[in-house]
């Protein structure tokens, strides 16, 4: 038993646990995105299931992406997510209530593919205005 107590009185961790965790540190980003995708929509599939909204606000700026609505279906007015409400237009406004409904299936903050496409989109529709300026700026002088 003493052998097996590290320097503060805890056990080490055997070889394979450590292991584990190395290996699981080495993996690639793009599978840490497929894993947290993957998540995601199991989160989403099951809150779906317990009969919740699961709208979520779809422009930039109004909302985070993982947000979802944390009220039951069919609910009439603005969708909620803890302290914050938006429309079907995805406008979003910081509305705070003494107790908000808890929300069961946090998600991770990876964009879903749609997301992550549009915000490509918008990334390089505002790197062609930019170098455009530029353009016409080096142009004028």
């Amino acid at each position: 038993m003493l052998r097996r107590m590290g320097v503060l009185g805890r056990r080490r961790p055997r070889a394979a646990l450590r292991r584990s965790v190395v290996v699981g540190v080495r993996l690639p980003g793009r599978v840490w995105v497929q894993i947290h995708r993957a998540q995601n929509r199991v989160r989403d599939i099951a809150a779906m299931a317990a009969g919740y909204c699961n709208d979520q606000p779809g422009e930039p700026g109004g909302g985070y992406r993982h947000w979802r609505c944390a009220r039951r279906r069919r609910h009439r007015g603005l969708h909620r997510f803890r302290n914050y409400v938006w429309d079907a237009q995805g406008r979003t406004e910081y509305a705070p209530v003494d107790d908000f409904p808890s929300q069961p299936w946090d998600r991770n903050g990876t964009p879903t593919r749609r997301q992550a496409r549009l915000d490509q989109d918008r990334r390089r529709a505002a790197a062609e205005k930019r170098a455009a300026a530029r353009r016409a700026r080096r142009d004028t002088t």
